[in-house]
């Protein structure tokens, strides 16, 4: 059957899918993905005991001066969870506009978003950096319960930046392969890079993170995010032509 949308491919006759996913590689992948993730967030965070550390900012990091702002923190919390639903919700759109259908593209966004969890997730645990807030004095009954907790030495990388940022460059990824023009892949990059630099901003100016910390959760999120579609770009069949004296062997990339 491969054989047959090759050649007929090949032959102008159907076109081969943008995206390809298979479940026997994908799902396990997703699920693996997905259960450590909730391993690492339900199981070993909640057992994880504070160390009492207090971040000690250099460089870019010590321009901004900590504190806590819960106005930036709602902006922050809402920019993430609506880039989950409205990044689903825009690969949905982009391959039934397409006619292939919406749930490949919805599963491999899916595959994205659980793969950069469990990145993320991983790498706060393995650095324990503390937040910002753990300089502020502990005589605050805000700052004591926020310190108290062992999501205060989990500041590197930031998760709502790249959980923003995968599904962000996800989308605008998915919508240049199936054939965005060149100033539609601008915009979609541009719109992505302007999420991803929003929700970095109001981690900062909510005083949960630092500025290096954005930074890294913009670029693992991101490069999640561009990295898995172009992974499942559908095989590009040879296109064969004969001539006289010739024989020209082309394929797509």
């Amino acid at each position: 059957m491969r054989n047959l949308l090759v050649l007929l491919s090949s032959a102008g006759l159907c076109e081969e899918p943008t995206f390809h996913w298979e479940p026997s590689v994908d799902v396990p992948i997703t699920l693996a993905a997905g259960t450590t993730f909730a391993l690492l967030y339900l199981g070993v965070e909640d057992d994880r005991q504070p160390g009492g550390q207090v971040s000690q900012p250099t460089g870019i990091d010590a321009w901004v001066r900590p504190g806590l702002n819960s106005t930036w923190k709602t902006t922050s919390d809402g920019l993430m969870y609506g880039s989950i639903g409205a990044g689903l919700g825009l690969v949905a759109l982009d391959g039934a506009l397409d006619g292939e259908g919406a749930h490949t593209r919805v599963w491999i966004a899916t595959e994205a978003f659980m793969v950069n969890q469990v990145a993320t997730s991983t790498l706060k645990m393995a650095v324990g950096r503390p937040r910002p807030y753990t300089q502020l004095s502990p005589d605050d009954p805000e700052v004591a319960a926020l310190i108290a907790e062992a999501d205060s030495e989990m500041s590197f990388p930031s998760g709502h930046t790249s959980t923003v940022a995968v599904m962000a460059f996800d989308v605008a990824r998915t919508w240049q392969l199936s054939g965005a023009t060149r100033g539609q892949s601008v915009l979609a990059y541009g719109l992505a890079g302007a999420a991803t630099g929003l929700t970095g901003a109001s981690r900062v100016l909510a005083g949960k993170h630092h500025p290096t910390d954005v930074i890294a959760g913009a670029v693992l999120g991101g490069s999640i995010g561009f990295l898995v579609p172009t992974l499942h770009v559908s095989e590009r069949p040879l296109s064969l032509a004969a001539g006289p004296r010739s024989l020209v062997v082309s394929t797509r990339f």
